[in-house]
């Protein structure tokens, strides 16, 4: 199966983002509520092709996982007014300020079966 062009990004699709930061840990508390916020209106909007997974590593480390498996004209996150809030929070108290890759996945193995009673 052949890869297709992301109209938006100009990478292949499926377009994945892999984040990591590290906060200190009196912004840990604030980030895991916004990030509540953000699953929860992606929970009601339901974007298609879309998937997001949001990993506390340490009490100060987070690493994150977007991808979007289909050709779109914006990035599903980018439309969520709660991403965007918590995106201004992390680059306000992020000092390092966040990393990105495009990680290639070599295996999973039932990630879709994660328990929200996890979250």
């Amino acid at each position: 199966m052949g890869q297709r062009r992301d109209a938006v990004r100009g990478s292949e699709t499926p377009y994945k983002r892999l984040v990591s930061y590290r906060l200190p840990g009196s912004a840990s508390d604030r980030n895991k509520e916004l990030l509540s916020q953000v699953f929860k209106e992606l929970d009601d909007t339901r974007p298609d092709a879309f998937s997001y997974l949001a990993l506390q590593i340490s009490e100060e480390d987070f690493l994150h996982l977007a991808v979007v498996d289909d050709i779109v004209d914006q990035h599903p996150l980018h439309s969520l007014a709660t991403f965007r809030r918590w995106s201004d929070s992390l680059l306000r108290h992020c000092p390092d300020g966040p990393e990105f890759a495009q990680p290639r996945i070599v295996g999973t193995y039932r990630i879709g079966r994660l328990d929200a009673a996890d979250r």
